[in-house]
């Protein structure tokens, strides 16, 4: 047109653009040339997006790269009141006798397979405040590879065969809660991996099922001590026996009040069947106060402090009235559940001590 000037391209070629294109062009061009500069990349964020449901673990950005060429990712959620490094010490103390089991079992597996490491080391139960998230750290039989202080830690094991990795990752929830996730990662090295791990599998959703619902509750675990493990175990062997004892010595009586049809077959004035009958009942209390006690233990890391006062005045009028029975048993248990439940006042109690040695003064 006349009389208007044309306006003649910069260096770039693209002098007629806005500032806001020219900026988006220079990235352009630079990712060309393969220097192109970081863009800042957004997080997912929580709940659904387009039909999937977005992990807490697909949201650290330190975890991208682990995830991003793994065989197998299996995740449990959790929501609980507890710290990271208590749902840590919880999930990782849980330990009990048939996961033991398995692992010898594991071991004959790991075997054929010719693994490098056939046998897992059961190492001491950590206390929360014991973990190190330091990178090369030792929690149980993993080494710590990286960890954000309430956000996540990653535990690495390797073999021969597959590496793996057990992923804990935390976020608040509602109420002050905290949700967690504990993710299993696994990458194969060569034939034996898929083998293993197919073979593994059910196994392994079990043990991480029950490390999740013992990270929840804690570190109560971590924090059990031998008294408060062995009272319970030791009174539901008593009760079993009891009962035990009861079907054998009166048999006869059993075998008529069954042969009778159970109802109404115990009379109020057969005293030998009603004997029979609440020598039965004496051991099945016995073993629900055992599973009573052993929860309380689960879920708080000590005894409910009645325990021992519950055993003894249970069994010293029995003890009196009939000496020769088997009520002596519940005496040192019911000592011992005492002098737990002393210990655990003692290291709650507060003291009432000022500076220099002065007692505090009294409200």
């Amino acid at each position: 047109m006349r009389g208007a000037r044309a306006r003649r391209p910069g260096a770039h070629g693209h002098a007629h653009l806005s500032r806001g294109d020219r900026r988006r062009a220079c990235d352009a061009s630079a990712a060309r040339r393969g220097n192109a500069r970081p863009l800042p990349v957004a997080l997912p964020a929580p709940g659904r997006q387009g039909g999937r449901i977005v992990r807490i673990i697909d949201r650290v950005p330190e975890l991208r790269e682990l995830l991003a060429d793994a065989d197998h990712v299996d995740v449990r959620e959790a929501e609980s009141e507890v710290s990271l490094r208590e749902f840590v010490a919880g999930a990782m103390g849980r330990n009990p006798t048939w996961m033991r089991g398995l692992f010898r079992a594991r071991g004959v597996l790991a075997r054929i397979l010719r693994l490098r490491e056939p046998d897992i080391p059961i190492r001491a139960v950590q206390r929360p405040e014991e973990l190190s998230f330091a990178p090369g750290g030792r929690v149980s039989f993993f080494t710590v590879k990286e960890a954000a202080e309430n956000r996540f830690v990653v535990l690495e094991a390797k073999d021969n065969h597959l590496s793996g990795w057990l992923v804990v990752a935390t976020e608040p929830a509602a109420d002050g809660r905290a949700r967690f996730e504990l993710a299993t990662v696994v990458k194969y090295h060569r034939w034996t991996g898929p083998v293993y791990f197919g073979i593994i599998r059910p196994f392994h959703h079990l043990i991480v099922a029950g490390m999740a619902r013992a990270g929840a509750r804690g570190s109560s675990v971590a924090k059990q001590r031998g008294v408060d493990r062995w009272v319970p175990r030791s009174l539901f062997t008593i009760a079993a026996g009891h009962v035990a004892i009861g079907l054998v010595s009166d048999r006869t009586r059993w075998g008529g009040i069954v042969s009778e049809g159970l109802w109404n077959t115990v009379a109020s004035d057969d005293d030998a069947r009603r004997s029979s009958l609440w020598f039965m009942l004496g051991g099945i209390a016995l073993g629900g106060l055992a599973v009573l006690i052993r929860r309380s233990v689960i879920a708080t890391g000590k005894m409910p402090p009645e325990t021992g006062w519950i055993l003894l005045s249970s069994a010293i009028p029995v003890c009196v009235l009939e000496p020769v029975s088997g009520a002596w048993a519940l005496l040192p248990l019911g000592g011992l559940a005492l002098w737990a439940a002393r210990r655990d006042h003692s290291a709650v109690e507060p003291s009432r001590t000022l500076e220099h040695g002065k007692p505090a003064p009294t409200q």
